[in-house]
């Protein structure tokens, strides 16, 4: 995946040949960008594959986090959360998904596509770490 300032683009590469299955342009109409933030880049840190191959979870610093279809690379659903998206992990069953922004960590459900909790960690989930337990 490669993602960076205004020409931003994100794909998934074949592993044993290196070659793109595909490759999405990241721009404001498929990749929307928060109204809250200022800026209109997308500048991405936080990627994270479900166990089943079937979604790319997407963060980004502008607190936007992306939900993609890895068959497509379209945008299957996405939200504007507060802080800066640093972390994304998906449950041992693909279920649900745990963002982590600054300071908070957010529960969403896969399928219904709804936020569970929200819930204020104190801390910053990349230098801070997030893990999950097998249950």
């Amino acid at each position: 995946m490669t993602l960076n300032g205004t020409d931003a683009r994100v794909g998934l590469l074949n592993a044993t040949t290196g070659t793109p299955i595909w490759v999405q342009t990241m721009t404001n109409s498929t990749f929307p960008v928060s109204p809250q933030t200022r800026t209109t880049q997308h500048n991405c840190r936080a990627i994270q594959m479900s166990g089943d191959d079937r979604y790319v979870g997407l963060g980004c610093s502008e607190g936007g986090f992306y939900l993609l279809s890895t068959a497509t690379g379209q945008v299957v659903w996405h939200r504007d959360l507060v802080g800066q998206v640093r972390n994304v992990k998906f449950s041992s069953d693909d279920r649900y998904v745990y963002v982590g922004t600054d300071p908070y960590l957010f529960k969403y459900d896969v399928t219904a596509q709804t936020m569970l909790w929200k819930a204020d960690i104190g801390g910053w989930p990349l230098s801070d770490g997030m893990v999950l337990s097998q249950d």
